[in-house]
């Protein structure tokens, strides 16, 4: 018989109260570490978003753009108040135990969107590197509307059976557990590593078509220095190069973090799922405006160009 995930058994190991506060903590230090990250990377990149995003033209990478990152700043911007300012009061005053339930739907959709706009760029991307293939179009515009469809439902889903419980444990630690998981809740994880994955081999699939085509481009001098300890066969065969790309690297990183979230779910112990969904509302909107200020002009080209931007 299948064991159950920690979160839908309904016979849950036993945790003392001592215990549940630690998981609880660290939850909210992660939260913190989270939210200070992800507005340090948009703060330390808005020079490049100012001249290669507000200085052009409206696109819909602009549109694409603005919704994966400022979203993304508000998910963590609006969750990190909910939980930690103001005091915990054990009268009717105290706001927390009327906004909790609606802070769970709130966070599910701005997380949705920033996903949702961040698999549109990684769509974008991999069309223009492509060379504007209309089966590579027409392929991840199929992906990406099951990905918007099971998201929606799932979202719906999820806004309408999980109830957010709230639980002051003091007056400064307190948090907004989700009650009404089913078995199939991380079916959005598999649903996103089928999109990373299709990404993914779409991308080495091109670099690899590339090498063949120009089997003597040299590398930068970054990448012979990463490459100076490798074995020669990775050295001669340039294969590594490919897997240094933005446009490899970041749908790679897509798949560890959907992993992770599986494997939070039905193996790690209970606390390690908090970690993983922050990770992951973090990956979305620095990933996605990561490709497009990283590879500049090149965002929209071939991936002879993004190979040619290294050796600039």
């Amino acid at each position: 018989m299948r064991t159950p995930s920690i979160y839908t058994d309904p016979n849950p190991p036993p945790l003392s109260y001592e215990q549940l506060a630690w998981i609880v903590r660290n939850g909210l230090y992660s939260q913190v570490v989270y939210t200070a990250i992800c507005l340090y990377d948009h703060i330390t990149t808005l020079d490049l978003e100012v001249e290669l995003i507000w200085k052009r033209k409206i696109s819909l990478v602009q549109v694409l753009y603005f919704t994966n990152r400022y979203i993304g700043d508000a998910v963590f911007v609006c969750a990190y108040p909910s939980h930690l300012w103001g005091p915990c009061f054990s009268n009717r005053s105290d706001p927390f135990p009327r906004r909790c339930p609606s802070f769970g739907t709130v966070n599910t959709w701005l997380s949705m969107a920033s996903l949702f706009s961040y698999q549109g760029i990684m769509v974008h991307r991999i069309y223009s590197l492509c060379r504007r293939q209309r089966v590579v179009f027409a392929s991840m515009m199929v992906c990406l509307g099951a990905l918007l469809i099971t998201g929606l439902a799932l979202g719906i889903i999820w806004t309408v059976g999980i109830t957010g419980v709230p639980v002051p444990y003091s007056p400064t630690l307190r948090t907004c557990i989700p009650l009404g998981w089913t078995s199939w809740s991380p079916a959005m994880w598999i649903v996103i590593l089928t999109f990373d994955l299709a990404i993914f081999s779409l991308a080495v699939a091109e670099g690899i078509r590339y090498l063949k085509e120009h089997p003597g481009r040299l590398r930068s001098k970054e990448e012979e220095a990463i490459v100076e300890g490798v074995s020669s066969r990775f050295s001669e065969g340039s294969v590594l190069r490919i897997f240094l790309r933005d446009s490899v690297v970041f749908p790679f990183l897509g798949i560890l973090i959907c992993l992770s979230n599986i494997l939070a779910w039905y193996v790690l112990p209970l606390g390690a799922l908090q970690h993983t969904i922050n990770l992951a509302a973090l990956s979305s909107p620095l990933l996605g405006s990561r490709l497009i200020l990283n590879l500049r002009d090149a965002y929209h080209r071939p991936f002879a160009d993004e190979i040619e931007l290294n050796h600039l």
